[in-house]
């Protein structure tokens, strides 16, 4: 090599990086590591380094558990309720409704699992956090939904 190159890779500039697509890689929020986000998706949001489990939604969560299209929600007409009336709360909610596709932060019902009939709910964090964390520091309960959420329907309701 002849005297004054340099033969080492320049380091990434801060451009550079922000340039890059957001999409394509996804960094655990344990180790910190950046993940193909094929990869980690494909790996059901687990981390290929650590084995940190990112959240998934209580939707995601049934589209990798259920058989497809054995799903049948209970009290999907069911929607949290404001009786204290908390400045933006009826906001916050709705936004996250959204964000999530959830009525509320429950998602119960019956469906199958390998043709085996199974009745159960996920919660969905992204809506759980703010909706209930709000209403139980007021109320000290999970709020009129999300608490009644999960039983069967009553009979010829």
């Amino acid at each position: 090599m002849a005297e004054g190159q340099n033969n080492e890779i320049a380091p990434t500039t801060p451009l550079a990086l922000a340039e890059l697509p957001t999409d394509v890689w996804h960094k655990c929020g344990n180790c910190e590591a950046m993940i193909y986000r094929k990869d980690f998706e494909a790996n059901l949001k687990v981390c290929p380094k650590c084995g940190y489990h990112e959240r998934i939604g209580a939707w995601e969560r049934l589209s990798i558990t259920v058989d497809e299209g054995s799903f049948e929600e209970w009290d999907a007409s069911l929607a949290p309720a404001d009786p204290l009336n908390f400045p933006e709360y009826q906001e916050k909610v709705q936004r996250d409704q959204k964000r999530t596709g959830l009525k509320d932060a429950a998602l119960t019902g019956k469906w199958s699992i390998e043709g085996r009939a199974v009745a159960s709910g996920s919660t969905d964090f992204g809506l759980t956090l703010r909706h209930w964390s709000i209403v139980a520091r007021a109320s000290g309960s999970q709020g009129r939904a999300s608490g009644r959420s999960g039983r069967p329907p009553e009979p010829g309701a």
